[in-house]
């Protein structure tokens, strides 16, 4: 993920404000640093801002590293499940930089276990931060970059979405519905000059 699946690895992206989601550590954590390191001021989010239900790191630890590189940096602890967090995040990144420029949606969960022994609870949880988050970023960071006349949103999916594999049968579906999503949001936004695109 060093150069974002190869999408990134000759861009430069100085003066541009990216959005992270899922910051805190892992493959956001990655992106957040890959976008730092090609000039990109970038606005991380994740649930918490000094802990993290995984391992590997901390929404201000990602911020911290991102300034360190000599990019600006902005965190924005939020839920993303609930459109007012969502809204939040666009709203502090244009109060802060003034512009959106790149949306990553990469938060996500990646549940193995069988359908059988899959709870609803679990499933909801699941299609709400694989697939609805998404949808509210989108929907909370279009309207800046419609102003704009130009974005990028980006969204995380996984090539589990084309293949089985066994216990991945709700994770399969949730990024499945993902692809289709950036496939026809492109189509919806492309006049607005604003590409959408999936990353497997």
């Amino acid at each position: 993920w060093k150069d974002l699946g190869g999408l990134m690895s000759e861009q430069d992206f100085t003066g541009k404000v990216a959005i992270v989601t899922g910051a805190s550590r892992g493959i956001g954590r990655t992106i957040a640093l890959a976008l730092a390191e090609r000039g990109a001021t970038v606005v991380g989010t994740a649930r918490r801002l000094d802990s993290s239900e995984g391992t590997g790191g901390t929404l201000r630890g990602t911020i911290d590293a991102v300034e360190q590189l000599g990019a600006r940096g902005l965190a924005v602890p939020a839920e993303i499940v609930d459109e007012q967090g969502p809204k939040y995040i666009a709203e502090r990144a244009v109060k802060v930089f003034g512009r959106i420029d790149i949306l990553v949606n990469n938060a996500g969960v990646y549940p193995t276990v069988a359908i059988l022994d899959t709870e609803l609870k679990s499933w909801r949880d699941m299609i709400a931060i694989n697939v609805t988050a998404p949808f509210l970023m989108a929907k909370a960071v279009l309207p800046q970059m419609i102003e704009q006349g130009f974005g990028n949103i980006f969204n995380v999916s996984s090539g589990s979405a084309l293949t089985y594999t066994e216990g991945h049968v709700g994770y399969a579906t949730s990024k499945s519905a993902l692809n289709t999503f950036s496939a026809f949001l492109a189509e919806e936004v492309r006049a607005n000059g604003i590409a959408v695109n999936a990353w497997m």
